[in-house]
């Protein structure tokens, strides 16, 4: 089972981030405990009696949180310390791109590429299209297109579409460039075999505004970022174009340390908790509420201790209601938070992964409703400590209404990315089976196309 695929930013290294599960000092610890256990059966009918049992003390804590309420005058964002990691360069251009079983997919210069073409749609938003040759082999043939300001396609404003699910290969990584990409699998819960031979911009191109030096890119670019994605000038606008962004941006990442936002777009990955994060940060800079929660299913302490998930939720400016916001994972549900996940259908219906054989008495898959059965709040900011669901106690609607939100300063500036090229290329993959979100074995390797480049 590959959890940790989906669970990067760990229930443990959250609870290490913002100080919950530190010993607490109590008079009678045996007593305290048997008290807030008492507390929670009330609290938290939803958990069994033994469930609350394999919590710690400081999970178990039913300290009402009222008093946590009280913001600090002023939110801070913190410019990041690029992690000086060495970048892989084992693998490089094609050679990153790889089969279900990580070898490099073979280019096929004798097969016919696609006929691209690239303008600026009637939107005002770049407009890619190919148009294919005609095919009537086994098999499917998949294409994926990329668009980068660089035309090596190796800056951070890189993206492609559809998203590919990366090969994780190492801890804390420095930057996505060394990354092996499956051809064959997405990140995309969208998608199916009819790839839509046409893309336009999911986010307006002006977000196409970093560096291509990634140790140059800092906290005015975050304030760049925010202002191209929120461009036209409508709440409903900003939310769709900071999801497509973040999700088509930025690889998954095996992290041990904190990775805060400024270090997001340097290196273009990320945990869960990571980038669901740096997406908060560019909607509350447009003006769009959002709070942190993490969750986890304590019947999965003992068989997978690291089985949680850290997503944001936005305050939907239309409803004044919390809104489930994950585009780590691909995933928006409107009129729905995280609290109701446990008992929604679709939640309930979203498999992240498989439970082991020999677990198989906690059921057969891990959902996303299950792994929001205990839930933690928390702001991105740090301007509010965080509480769980236990302290506040039937009130979780409360939380993060009131902090201040944080403004663009005056030093951010306008955003470069008009007056830059912007490159696109696209190709075919030929395989046995269609793009999937599962894990696959092939008996035939995957042979790729060349590419095809067009520019504006």
């Amino acid at each position: 089972m590959r959890v940790c695929n989906l669970v990067r930013w760990t229930i443990n290294e959250l609870l290490r981030r913002f100080g919950v599960g530190r010993p607490s000092v109590t008079i009678d610890p045996e007593g305290r405990r048997a008290t807030d256990l008492a507390r929670a059966v009330q609290i938290a009918p939803s958990l069994t009696k033994s469930e609350l049992d394999r919590l710690t003390d400081n999970e178990l804590d039913t300290t009402p949180a009222w008093l946590l309420h009280c913001p600090l005058s002023h939110p801070k964002v913190s410019d990041g310390v690029f992690i000086n990691r060495p970048v892989d360069t084992s693998r490089s251009g094609d050679q990153r791109y790889v089969d279900p079983y990580c070898v490099s997919v073979r280019v096929d210069d004798a097969l016919d590429k696609p006929r691209l073409a690239f303008r600026v749609g009637d939107d005002g938003r770049p407009f890619a299209s190919i148009d294919a040759p005609t095919w009537d082999g086994s098999g499917f043939r998949l294409h994926h297109f990329e668009f980068d300001t660089s035309p090596d396609f190796t800056s951070p404003n890189l993206w492609r579409t559809p998203t590919l699910l990366t090969a994780i290969d190492g801890q804390n990584l420095g930057d996505d460039r060394g990354l092996a990409h499956y051809v064959m699998q997405t990140r995309e819960r969208n998608q199916h075999s009819g790839l839509s031979p046409a893309v336009s911009f999911p986010f307006p191109a002006a977000a196409m505004c970093l560096p291509d030096r990634r140790s140059e890119i800092g906290v005015r670019h975050i304030e760049m970022l925010a202002a191209a994605l929120g461009s036209e000038g409508t709440a409903a606008g900003t939310i769709d174009a900071v999801f497509r962004y973040a999700q088509a941006k930025f690889a998954w990442a095996n992290d041990t340390v904190f990775r805060p936002p400024v270090e997001v777009l340097r290196s273009s990955m990320g945990g869960c908790g990571h980038v669901n994060f740096l997406a908060a940060l560019l909607l509350e800079l447009n003006g769009i509420r959002c709070r942190g929660v993490a969750g986890f299913d304590p019947a999965l302490r003992e068989a997978y201790p690291g089985a949680g998930h850290t997503a944001i939720e936005l305050l939907d400016p239309a409803s004044d209601r919390w809104e489930y916001f994950d585009p780590y994972l691909d995933i928006r549900l409107p009129g729905r938070a995280a609290s109701q996940l446990p008992d929604d259908p679709e939640a309930l219906g979203i498999r992240l992964a498989e439970i082991s054989p020999e677990f198989r008495g906690l059921g057969d898959y891990i959902d996303l409703g299950r792994i929001f059965r205990y839930r933690i709040y928390l702001d991105p900011l740090e301007r509010l400590p965080q509480a769980t669901m236990l302290q506040l106690n039937g009130q979780e609607d409360f939380y993060g209404r009131h902090w201040r939100l944080s403004g663009p300063s005056r030093k951010a500036g306008p955003c470069p990315s008009s007056r830059r090229a912007i490159h696109a290329r696209a190709r075919f993959i030929y395989s046995e089976q269609p793009i999937s979100t599962s894990y696959l074995t092939t008996t035939q390797a995957p042979v790729a196309s060349p590419w095809a480049y067009a520019t504006i």
